[in-house]
């Protein structure tokens, strides 16, 4: 899916460009979707969708006591612990998918989040297949964020 998904997501990009002019059509599809940020967007969806899945999962599960840095809280506080991820996926979600500035800083107080709590539980918990891929997700998607960051300042510049 890491690799299928975006893959059908610029196959679909470049059949809705169209052919062009000069043959060199994945070349084009490719620099606009950089410039354009479109990679940016689609990890925006990705969140979007995610949020949606993490509410239907929360709702459906509501007795999960989730780990939050080393402990399992219930009742209205583990309720609210288990509200801060699908919140954060839809701001950042919906930052991501207009290009905001202001999504590049939640991202990264997302970030910190989801990688001090995957750390702080790591070490009281141990190691988990579910804790270990979100923490290896966090580095990796963080390390491309911030290496992508000009597509959401600069294009807040010229929007705001």
């Amino acid at each position: 899916m890491i690799l299928a998904l975006p893959w059908w997501a610029l196959q679909s990009y470049d059949a809705f460009l169209g052919i062009a002019a000069d043959g060199a059509g994945w070349r084009r599809t490719f620099r606009m979707t950089w410039q354009r940020g479109q990679d940016i967007r689609f990890l925006g969806f990705l969140l979007l969708i995610s949020a949606i899945n993490d509410t239907f999962i929360i709702l459906n599960n509501l007795e999960y006591l989730l780990p939050f840095y080393c402990t399992k809280p219930d009742g209205v506080p583990g309720f609210l612990t288990k509200a801060i991820s699908p919140a954060l996926h839809l701001a950042v979600g919906y930052g991501f998918v207009r290009l905001r500035r202001w999504a590049f800083l939640v991202y990264l107080v997302y970030a910190a989040y989801g990688f001090t709590n995957g750390m702080v539980n790591l070490a009281c918990f141990g190691p988990g297949r579910i804790r270990n891929t979100l923490l290896v997700a966090v580095v990796v998607s963080t390390l491309y964020i911030v290496w992508r960051r000009d597509v959401l300042l600069k294009r807040a510049d010229l929007k705001s």
